[in-house]
């Protein structure tokens, strides 16, 4: 039950912040969603913080499993799977997303395992980029994130709908991605 419980309140946090963003979370409120007292969370993490550290790590961990498992060989076909995949976990999982993309909310050097998963979707994201071409790696990781990030934000958030006409948004973040691999390598 224990491990049970940790995971309970994850997903419930994780559903909260996606229906209610990231301000209104409580561990009050997701103990009352998640139908356990309202000590229980505590009983895991020490605070809000940590729950967010915890999202954060989770978030990074499936983002690097989901690049991870792409099995494409050509260069630019693998980097419009790498947006498929990233605007697919971003849109899948937006608690967890909103969560990982926020200095503010928990202190990464104090979450080892948060900065270590963020490290491992970073590298893989580095991988992907040294497709583009043999400049810097860690400029060409920031230009591949921005591009996705710039994506899954704007589908999540703002002016793009999340379905484009007959286009999957994964869709149009592969082609997007394609293009810009294009431009870059061309």
């Amino acid at each position: 039950m224990a491990t049970d419980l940790r995971r309970i309140v994850l997903d419930t946090a994780a559903a909260l912040v996606a229906e209610r963003g990231i301000d209104a979370l409580s561990l009050r409120d997701v103990a009352r969603r998640a139908g356990v007292s309202h000590q229980a969370p505590y009983k895991h993490f020490a605070d809000r913080e940590a729950v967010f550290a915890a999202l954060a790590e989770d978030g990074f961990r499936r983002l690097a499993e989901a690049l991870e498992a792409l099995d494409v060989a050509e260069p630019t076909d693998r980097l419009a799977a790498s947006g498929r995949a990233y605007v697919s976990f971003a849109l899948g999982s937006p608690g967890h997303y909103r969560v990982m993309f926020r200095p503010d909310l928990f202190a990464l050097e104090a979450h080892p395992a948060t900065a270590a998963a963020a490290a491992r979707a970073m590298a893989r994201l580095q991988a992907l980029a040294a497709l583009l071409s043999d400049g810097d790696p860690e400029t060409d990781a920031a230009l591949v994130w921005s591009v996705s990030h710039g994506i899954a934000m704007l589908l999540l958030d703002g002016p793009l709908p999340s379905r484009t006409s007959m286009r999957s948004p994964e869709a149009l973040a592969g082609a997007v991605t394609a293009r810009f691999a294009g431009l870059v390598r061309g």
